[in-house]
């Protein structure tokens, strides 16, 4: 099931449109692309519970792991390059959060994070996806209003 949504995704990629809403996607210094909002919807939802916003109730979140978008954009490296790898994810706002590869690769921490679709059950629309940390103890890693994803290599 996982690989059908990993490979419904990536033909929905193939096949975006320029005005379609979606995930700007792509490497650090390199040329970004969007991942449409049918590709996201794609693949397999997970469902995590996460402050909304500093110290505010808890909500659920449901939406396709970090892990399964950066799989899906092609951005998932060999294990021995993730050890040296950072992802951004950058609001529209340009704020930027850093997570280390390896935090939410499944071959090391396979940390739950989340790029939220959903909030409460009802869907959100694309300017206001966000990625979910659940557990953080300050909030500073999730990023409302997530535009785009890129993965840097450090040396």
């Amino acid at each position: 099931m996982r690989r059908r949504g990993l490979l419904a995704a990536a033909l929905l990629l193939a096949a975006a449109g320029p005005e379609e809403p979606g995930l700007m996607v792509g490497r650090e210094g390199g040329p970004a692309r969007l991942l449409p909002e049918a590709a996201l919807a794609a693949l397999p939802a997970q469902r995590v519970s996460a402050p909304a916003d500093h110290g505010t109730a808890e909500r659920v979140y449901e939406g396709p792991s970090l892990w399964a978008v950066l799989e899906a954009a092609g951005l998932a490296d060999r294990p021995r390059d993730q050890v040296r790898q950072a992802v951004l994810a950058t609001g529209r706002d340009g704020y930027v959060a850093v997570l280390a590869m390896g935090e939410v690769s499944p071959e090391f921490a396979g940390r739950a994070a989340i790029v939220a679709l959903r909030q409460d059950g009802v869907a959100l629309a694309p300017a206001q996806w966000r990625l979910v940390l659940p557990g953080e103890k300050r909030g500073g890693r999730t990023v409302r209003e997530l535009a785009g994803l890129s993965v840097a290599t450090l040396r």
